[in-house]
């Protein structure tokens, strides 16, 4: 509360540059101000602080309201689970008149829902029409073939899907099936077009994947590169040297780690998006569920990471 006191009075007086000098000098105003952040760890805490905020800031309006609705959502709950609590003593006393009772606590959560539920302006689907219609005109510009979006690398697969910003797609199949090298080919395929990729994976280490992405570039099998016998093929060390430069130079880049969780993989993407200068496609390899015994805890877990990817992520 302190730190967000600080931000808005340095806002409101006309510095919009908040840096760690700005808010130690706001805050060190007032005693009690400068011994709250004292308490919870001085400079250390405003460091983390600021720190953090280069990983948490959005860049749209749209993820601030994201952002918004969570908080809303918590406070509902929270001033839900207070009133809750508040009427216990009332519906245990016998004594109290049960429709007097009934229409306190009706009326009550009648007003949250009003302070929370219904705090975002509503907009009747009518009135959103135009600008609906000309975000699909301004796409119909843009189309190549009479169809909106990135093809994929194989014409056949592009027969079904068409990549486009926000989309999450899932790729299905039993182990060893080949999902994997399908994800690094296209990962490749893109980056050879010069968008900026980010891959994530659980399964390879880095120098098992080297070996794998060097084959899927030269055309070289990857025993033969294990090997060494690269110059026994067709300008194979050419192909091998022009595959080490290609890595060297392309906004590609990969991440391994065994144990993905959710919060994990969001400050790495945002960490590589920041050293890419930007991320036009995500590739994560893969999501699973190693924990839950029966089927429907399954299910579940692998739907909140479907969830998370699509609208934390996507």
């Amino acid at each position: 509360k302190t730190l967000y006191w600080a931000i808005t009075e340095l806002y409101n007086s006309g510095i919009d540059k908040i840096d760690k000098y700005n808010l130690v000098v706001k805050i060190g105003e007032t005693k009690s101000t400068q011994k709250m952040i004292d308490k919870v760890g001085g400079d250390s805490f405003l460091d983390t602080q600021l720190d953090n905020a280069l990983y948490l800031s959005r860049n749209t309006e749209e993820e601030y309201k994201v952002i918004a609705r969570k908080i809303v959502e918590c406070a509902f709950r929270r001033d839900t689970f207070n009133q809750m609590e508040n009427y216990k003593r009332d519906i245990l006393n016998t004594e109290n008149n049960l429709n007097e009772l009934n229409s306190k606590i009706i009326n009550s959560f009648d007003t949250l829902a009003e302070r929370f539920v219904a705090g975002e302006k509503i907009t009747l689907f009518k009135d959103k029409i135009d600008r609906i219609i000309a975000e699909i005109e301004e796409d119909q510009k843009r189309s190549i073939d009479g169809i909106i979006g990135m093809k994929t690398k194989w014409d056949i697969l592009s027969d079904v899907i068409r990549y486009e910003d926000g989309d999450l797609y899932l790729f299905a199949a039993r182990r060893k099936a080949g999902k994997s090298l399908l994800l690094l080919e296209e990962g490749i395929d893109k980056a050879s077009q010069g968008l900026k990729v980010i891959m994530t994976s659980t399964e390879m280490n880095d120098k098992k994947e080297m070996l794998r992405i060097l084959s899927v570039i030269s055309g070289i099998p990857i025993d033969d590169i294990k090997a060494g016998n690269i110059d026994g093929h067709d300008n194979g060390r050419q192909k091998y040297n022009n595959a080490i430069h290609f890595l060297k130079n392309a906004d590609f880049t990969r991440i391994y780690d065994t144990n993905w969780t959710t919060e994990k993989l969001m400050i790495n993407l945002k960490a590589n998006k920041h050293k890419l200068g930007g991320c036009d496609i995500i590739m994560h390899d893969y999501i699973k569920d190693t924990e839950s015994k029966d089927s429907s805890a399954k299910y579940n877990e692998l739907g909140r990471w479907a969830n998370f990817l699509k609208n934390d992520i996507a």
